[in-house]
């Protein structure tokens, strides 16, 4: 089972070094995070990113930056959303985790599908003409039912 890097004390850089890989982000940023980063053969092959954190509504959105296309997997994917569900947030428990992916990068939709999110809404022109904001997410629930079980959870 691979290790992931949780440290709080890294979640600053980890979230620098994916917001460098994110065009959209880049220099500006998350603002309040925490990022996990994702190590393939001793080296730092991806990172994600919780933000947007919104306590009322029990939401927090992921943002996902790799070098290297080995990270990703059913395991990997399964305990890095069951850190969103399971950490001790400020106040309350996420039900819904969230992602936003650009229209162009249909790869990437079709694989956070694969993984058990459902696209729910797209936002027209959202990064730039032509380029809308795919929404895809996934409750609390469903993580359960999918990866939970025989994971130590539920």
């Amino acid at each position: 089972m691979r290790g992931l890097i949780t440290d709080l004390a890294l979640s600053d850089e980890l979230a620098a070094w994916a917001a460098a890989r994110i065009p959209h982000v880049g220099d500006a940023g998350f603002g309040p995070c925490w990022a996990v980063g994702v190590p393939v053969r001793g080296k730092l092959a991806a990172v994600v990113v919780f933000h947007d954190y919104q306590p009322g509504a029990g939401t927090v959105q992921l943002s996902m930056a790799a070098d290297d296309a080995r990270w990703i997997g059913r395991e990997v994917v399964g305990r890095i959303l069951g850190l969103a569900f399971a950490k001790p947030w400020a106040s309350g428990a996420i039900r819904k985790v969230w992602v936003a992916i650009p229209s162009t990068a249909e790869r990437v939709v079709a694989l956070n599908v694969a993984l058990g999110l459902k696209t729910e809404a797209k936002l027209r022109h959202h990064y730039a003409p032509k380029v809308h904001a795919v929404i895809c997410s996934i409750m609390a629930t469903e993580w359960l039912a999918r990866y939970g079980k025989g994971n130590g959870h539920g």
